[in-house]
């Protein structure tokens, strides 16, 4: 799915915060880890958080190789009710301790996820320079016992050998008020230098078959054009019941509460644009 659109003002769509952090990590770049630190990263994030995040969006520096959190943003009090300090204290990585029980073993899938995402490249003998995944539904609860819903969103430089560094950052966006179900589900891709590679998992860690229909796209893109259903249905030559068929289709598969929450949805993948 890759849908090419406008950016129409009533949407008031934006991507996350997460597409400007890494300046010195340049797209269509090999990583070389001795140019950078934990320090660095952790520097990084903290002039986003100067710039002003969002209300709904808090980034996490964390080191995948000692699976723990190094640095929080400071409005993840805002969102979770804890302050950095203590979520990095808890020294395993934070989402062990926040994590619904319905999601407990998402880690587990997530690494299925990677798995089969690099086999799957390395059988193509597709040589990335970075892969970016989206995984959307992850539940995880408030200081408060409040459970919220979001998506999680990593950026990865890597060698040949899908090797990434140790250390990384990764956006965590509330999307409660655009998701409806327990599912959640990861799109993955990577990149190189003329092309892309992209491939979406269902919550159980299986390959998605048919994500969004050509017909879900063309129906998205008329809709974050601005059309109304109807109006859509003209333009597609749809009969009513079809139309509400294909947006069932579409909402069942994502969570999306509405297809204004799903175009939002696909904006944070970096899907729509």
């Amino acid at each position: 799915l890759h849908l090419a659109m406008g950016n129409p003002e009533s949407l008031k769509l934006r991507n996350s915060s997460f597409d400007q952090l890494l300046p010195f990590w340049p797209k269509k770049q090999r990583f070389f880890p001795k140019e950078f630190s934990n320090k660095t990263l952790i520097e990084s994030v903290q002039n986003i958080e100067k710039a002003g995040l969002s209300a709904n969006e808090y980034l996490v520096v964390y080191s995948s190789k000692e699976y723990r959190a190094l640095y929080f943003s400071e409005n993840v009090y805002e969102i979770l009710g804890y302050t950095g300090a203590e979520l990095v204290n808890l020294k395993t990585f934070a989402f062990f301790n926040l994590a619904s029980i319905s999601h407990l073993k998402f880690i587990y899938h997530l690494k299925k996820f990677d798995n089969a995402f690099k086999k799957l490249n390395k059988e193509k003998g597709f040589n990335p320079h970075y892969i970016r995944n989206s995984v959307v539904g992850l539940k995880l609860k408030t200081k408060g016992g409040i459970e919220k819903t979001f998506m999680m969103i990593n950026q990865f430089q890597v060698n040949k050998d899908f090797e990434v560094h140790d250390t990384n950052v990764c956006s965590f966006i509330d999307i409660s008020h655009l998701y409806s179900n327990k599912k959640y589900w990861g799109i993955y891709r990577a990149f190189n230098d003329s092309d892309s590679s992209m491939k979406v998992y269902s919550s159980k860690g299986k390959a998605a078959k048919r994500f969004i229909s050509t017909n879900g796209k063309a129906i998205l893109k008329l809709k974050y054009e601005g059309f109304t259903d109807e109006k859509i249905q003209e333009l597609l030559n749809m009969k009513k019941a079809s139309f509400e068929k294909h947006r069932t289709n579409m909402l069942e598969t994502t969570g999306a509460k509405d297809l204004t929450s799903l175009i939002q949805i696909l904006k944070y993948c970096d899907i729509i644009h």
